[in-house]
């Protein structure tokens, strides 16, 4: 197929004066030699519509999207077969497999249109590199509604992990939003949180921002326990952006409120054990939520040792008072 493309360019050539040729990037791509993401400038080299057999497409491996609603592929289905086929499919030429073509962008018509029967399909040809193959992908998905919070997540890891992608080349490319692409990677960085987005509890922008507050820049809890509240009031209650946030106000003022109160409680103040409690306190409210994960390890490690000291002095002095208590004459 590819070279009655090429043919079809050749024929152009008395109009346009000039043979289009493919760049060296591009022509290695069609060979399945690997380019470096430095490559990856020019993005497309050109691009027609031809007529393929269904056999010659090969489905999988680019798309983030799971899920295809069963109804919404029937109506498609119904609607291709009424008033044809009106948009086209987009594919790529699979490097160093003649007459096989990767899907890029279509999937649900491809899919309709494999439940009608066809046995060849018009397509867009693009030829593109491999690693530009998951963007146009995510290009079309992020326009659908059915697209998830999960599945857009997993489409940028993979652009990241995958295809050499840097957060800010994706944000530039796919022209999303800044704030909501680092944060819902910043919320990936957190179990809780990133296993609310994989299940769908987590499943839309809005909340991202007042679910960050809770979380430092490597995905640790800023306040203890928050994070499982949160999660909670969202999948019960579905709260609005303003009623999630006033709630999470709420739970840190109690927080703030608990730990004043328990400075309050003084044993001896002034005393030597009096000045170490409060300073204790202060480091632990004021100092450790800005630590990173590895330091605040550190520091239980530290303090459980030391706990571990002061329980075993206690037995031992338990254990001296005992036994003077049992010399004492009657």
């Amino acid at each position: 197929m590819l070279p009655c493309y090429l043919a079809r360019l050749k024929d152009r050539k008395k109009a346009s004066g000039q043979l289009p040729t493919l760049s060296s990037q591009l022509a290695d791509a069609l060979k399945g030699k690997d380019t470096t993401k430095e490559d990856i400038v020019p993005a497309v080299a050109s691009s027609s519509i031809m007529q393929i057999p269904l056999s010659a497409i090969v489905v999988g491996g680019v798309n983030a999207r799971r899920e295809f609603d069963e109804d919404r592929l029937a109506e498609l289905q119904h609607s291709i077969e009424r008033d044809g086929l009106l948009q086209f499919p987009v594919v790529a030429p699979e490097p160093g497999v003649p007459d096989k073509w990767h899907l890029l962008a279509g999937e649900r018509r491809y899919r309709a249109i494999c439940e009608l029967g066809w046995t060849t399909i018009p397509v867009c040809v693009m030829l593109v590199l491999r690693q530009q193959w998951r963007r146009i992908m995510m290009e079309e998905n992020l326009t659908q509604a059915s697209f998830s919070l999960a599945e857009e997540l997993s489409g940028f890891i993979a652009m990241v992990e995958h295809d050499g992608y840097s957060v800010s080349q994706i944000i530039h490319e796919l022209s999303l939003d800044k704030g909501c692409v680092y944060g819902l990677l910043r919320l990936y960085r957190n179990v809780p949180l990133r296993v609310g987005i994989d299940d769908g509890t987590i499943n839309g922008k809005k909340i991202l921002k007042p679910l960050n507050r809770l979380i430092t820049d490597t995905g640790d809890e800023r306040y203890p326990g928050l994070v499982d509240k949160s999660l909670r009031l969202i999948a019960q209650q579905h709260p609005s952006v303003a009623a999630l946030n006033a709630a999470i106000d709420d739970w840190i003022t109690e927080l703030d409120y608990n730990l004043t109160e328990f400075s309050r409680r003084r044993r001896s103040p002034g005393s030597a054990w009096e000045r170490e409690r409060r300073r204790v306190q202060e480091f632990v409210a004021k100092s450790v939520k800005n630590l990173d994960h590895e330091a605040i390890m550190e520091i239980a490690r530290v303090y459980d040792e030391v706990a571990k000291d002061l329980q075993r002095l206690a037995a031992e002095s338990n254990r001296s008072v005992s036994t003077i208590s049992t010399c004492q004459p009657g």
